[in-house]
């Protein structure tokens, strides 16, 4: 057999051991994992009656509690403004606690490009009781750029002990 058959024959046998690993076992769950896309087209979308949204918890929003406890509320939290210009930027919004316990804000000011964070700034918002709306503001200093910048929002509830 010349090297080109050879070649060939090798592409072949990669292509189908790497596609035939693909697929599920007979009688396996076909159903995707935590990991797999949140929607294709026709999906319910995350956060819906038939898909809730994930809880989320940040490795740096449980300080003080177990990561069991604290989860993500973005849903419940709203970004009203946030400055993007070099100096003293200021962000401002409101959340609302779905239970009673403390809210954690975040805002990242990033680069929209390659998301890098530029500088951050957390608040805590402490006794909080179920269904209350509050504001919530947070001020950081934003170093001189020639990049684009986004914030970035998060927002984590550790529930009253």
């Amino acid at each position: 057999m010349n090297k080109r058959a050879t070649l060939a024959a090798g592409l072949v046998l990669i292509v189908t051991l790497g596609i035939s690993g693909c697929r599920a076992e007979p009688g396996a769950d076909a159903s995707p994992g935590p990991s797999a896309s949140p929607t294709q087209s026709g999906d319910a979308a995350p956060g819906g009656p038939e898909n809730p949204a994930p809880e989320n918890p940040g490795p740096e929003n449980g300080e003080g509690a177990p990561p069991e406890q604290v989860r993500g509320i973005i849903n419940s939290t709203a970004l009203g403004s946030c400055d993007t210009t070099p100096g003293t930027v200021v962000a401002e919004g409101t959340v609302t606690a779905p239970e009673d316990g403390t809210v954690r804000i975040s805002v990242s000011w990033t680069d929209a490009d390659t998301s890098a964070i530029l500088t951050k700034q957390q608040a805590e918002l402490t006794d909080l009781s179920a269904g209350e709306e509050t504001t919530w503001r947070v001020e950081a200093e934003l170093p001189p750029t020639d990049v684009t910048v986004r914030c970035v929002l998060g927002s984590t509830l550790v529930p009253a002990a």
